[in-house]
């Protein structure tokens, strides 16, 4: 049982960013030599084995609207949803945090994966910034503050579920801001719990950078731009 009801304590509007594998076209289009046509066969098919997006998202572009195509993956869910439960968009208050983010979890698949542990991975990135606003549960502020110990652990995710379950069941709650416990400078992210925070249908910007990863050390780079991090 949750000590607070979910109810939304602030009003906001926000312009955070999100941390994303590079999409698939440019892949789809070397299968196909190049041929835009044949490009739009695949991604045609591609799209015909997907699970259907929800109604009211079915009108963002994809990057806005994946995440509420796919049900958050077993065991664990992710921060607000439970595993099996419909995905909700996560994103950060700023770039740094959001590296943080995405590397940590890359960071984490790389250690678990026997083939990838000790290896040195370079993958394409794209940061995105959308536009959202709406009622928030903002658990920086009081009464949610009071529990911090609650939403912030690393690992244990179950408060936290019951949270976002419980705020999607209240309905007029849109986004959920909380502390990255992933950031070593503890940036604030987003979830987006309902599609109508979005306040445009597409990303504000997009940015693409590298992302390499040895041992410990996750490293960003765009030109001469380069982030780090290091984690356990």
């Amino acid at each position: 049982m949750i000590p607070c009801a979910a109810v939304s304590n602030a009003e906001v509007t926000l312009k955070p960013w999100r941390s994303v594998e590079t999409q698939r076209e440019v892949a789809t289009l070397a299968l196909v030599d190049n041929d835009p046509d044949e490009q739009a066969l695949l991604e045609s098919i591609l799209d015909d084995n997907k699970p259907p997006l929800p109604a009211e998202a079915s009108k963002l572009h994809y990057l806005l609207a994946t995440p509420f195509r796919y049900p958050a993956h077993p065991p664990n869910g992710s921060r607000f949803v439970r595993p099996g439960a419909l995905g909700m968009l996560y994103a950060a208050n700023n770039k740094v945090t959001a590296m943080a983010e995405s590397g940590y979890w890359q960071h984490r698949f790389n250690r678990a994966s026997e083939g990838l542990r000790d290896t040195h991975v370079t993958l394409a990135r794209t940061l995105f910034q959308i536009s959202v606003a709406g009622k928030a549960i903002d658990l920086l502020k009081a009464p949610f503050s009071d529990h911090a110990g609650l939403w912030n652990q690393p690992d244990n995710y179950a408060p936290t579920h019951e949270l976002g379950s419980a705020a999607r069941e209240a309905g007029d709650v849109d986004l959920i801001l909380y502390e990255s416990v992933r950031d070593p400078e503890h940036g604030v992210n987003v979830a987006v719990v309902n599609v109508r925070a979005f306040k445009r249908r597409k990303p504000l910007a997009s940015e693409e950078w590298h992302l390499t990863l040895q041992g410990p050390n996750v490293l960003f780079r765009r030109g001469e731009e380069t982030i780090g991090f290091k984690f356990d």
